[in-house]
């Protein structure tokens, strides 16, 4: 077997295991604030990050053996481009001042290195992507993880507690119903556990559907229809029994975008807008506590003031990526000094919860302007259905921070740009 079939396979594993979080923690003293182990803290060796490790192995080998130092025209194409020389250089000192300036120096360290091994992978995904019979790989991964998600999902729910076994080796969280600070929510005048699946958390797992399940339909693939069509339903299922009401609007809505034009009548047009409209409709009315929601929308406010004052006083670049659990900790905000906590969750410890405030806080107003040079330079247009997932993706990083902050959710993340950047490289003609 050659090195790049290799290199497929562990593409293949990588995508399969994206969901899962099995991993060792790390528990240096930093990691340790107030006799408390913070998790958003701890160094952890993921078995997907083993995968992507071996894969940049097998890469390496493959470059070595062909020369492409040599023969890929490194040298010229930086000649060529004094602009993303230039960029290159504001990133490279970006991450010297902020770990040398952090809060927390080593946090922010082991941050910038999976941002490194991301970054890789974005590149290498890109590449895979644009080579068609590769995306016959990619897509019968998705429809994999698709189908033991909605297995674990639906088995939580229906007894309202983790399942074990075998399934805590893919990540799979203890839980009961009586565990301190467990998602619930209220159905037909009951109260219920959320089903995690193998997710830190309900949201996460909406949030990773929903942007996922389009690339079913947007990525062209030869796998037969019935199954793609089998694994969507399974997926969105699964996105129901998550109880994440952003995500399941935001993930319908997506599908909504990108069917409506693969639909040839009007009649058939408006009969899908009207099952749409009428599916947010029950969303609205059975899966929206709006006691519980106002609440978590008034701690999400808190939360941005937070990182607007941490702004405020570090400008440039930050208070170091990744440090923000440091100051949500013990932070009082507001007359009367209102706490961070509220009667059915704690969000002590936890990083902002607004992909954007968290980069403004961490890494300043020069991180968030690079993050939006790097969205602007994979994207030609956002006018194609091929950035529906980057679209919504970005939506729901308005309410949340585990895009950056999670394995699951940073795979993720680069899956989609990947997507995104292959999609425009394709339609526009570049090679």
């Amino acid at each position: 077997m050659d090195l790049e079939k290799i290199g497929n396979i562990f593409i293949f594993l990588l995508i399969i295991l994206l969901p899962t979080q099995l991993g060792f923690h790390f528990w240096p003293p930093w990691t340790i604030i107030s006799g408390m182990r913070v998790d958003y803290f701890s160094p952890t060796l993921y078995l997907t990050d083993v995968l992507i490790t071996l894969l940049l192995l097998t890469i390496l080998v493959i470059w070595v053996k062909k020369q492409a130092l040599r023969d890929s025209g490194v040298t010229a194409s930086w000649r060529r481009a004094p602009r993303t020389s230039l960029a290159y250089c504001v990133i490279g000192l970006l991450v010297l001042f902020n770990v040398y300036f952090s809060s927390s120096p080593p946090v922010s360290l082991y941050k910038w290195v999976k941002i490194l091994e991301m970054v890789f992978l974005v590149i290498f995904l890109k590449k895979q992507l644009e080579v068609f019979r590769l995306r016959n790989l990619v897509i019968l991964a998705l429809i994999l993880v698709v189908s033991y998600e909605f297995v674990l999902t639906f088995w939580q729910f229906l007894i309202q507690h983790s399942v074990g076994g075998w399934w805590y080796f893919l990540g799979e969280r203890t839980f009961f119903v009586d565990t301190p600070a467990i998602a619930k929510t209220e159905l037909f005048n009951r109260l219920v556990v959320r089903p995690y699946g193998t997710f830190s958390h309900p949201n996460v797992l909406g949030g990773v559907l929903a942007v996922l399940l389009p690339l079913l339909l947007l990525i062209k693939t030869k796998i037969k229809k019935e199954y793609l069509g089998l694994a969507l339903c399974l997926g969105y299922l699964t996105l129901f029994l998550s109880f994440s009401r952003l995500s399941i609007i935001a993930g319908l809505a997506s599908l909504f975008v990108v069917l409506l034009p693969k639909i040839k009548t009007r009649k058939l047009r408006a009969l899908t807008v009207g099952v749409f409209l009428s599916i947010i409709v029950v969303c609205l009315l059975f899966f929206v506590d709006f006691g519980t929601q106002k609440e978590s929308l008034a701690v999400r406010f808190q939360f941005n003031m937070i990182a607007l004052n941490r702004f405020v006083h570090f400008p440039i670049v930050g208070t170091g990526l990744g440090t923000s659990p440091l100051y949500t900790l013990n932070w009082q905000f507001g007359p009367g000094n209102y706490r961070l906590t509220t009667t059915n969750y704690s969000l002590y410890g936890q990083p902002i919860h607004n992909l954007y405030f968290l980069l403004l806080s961490e890494t300043g107003i020069v991180g968030l302007a690079l993050f939006g040079w790097a969205i602007y330079k994979i994207s030609k247009t956002f006018l194609s259905l091929s950035y529906c997932p980057l679209i919504t993706l970005l939506f729901l990083g308005l309410f949340d921070h585990y895009w950056l902050t999670s394995q699951q959710g940073l795979l993720t993340t680069s899956l989609v740009i990947a997507f995104v950047w292959s999609a425009s490289n394709i339609e526009s003609g570049v090679k």
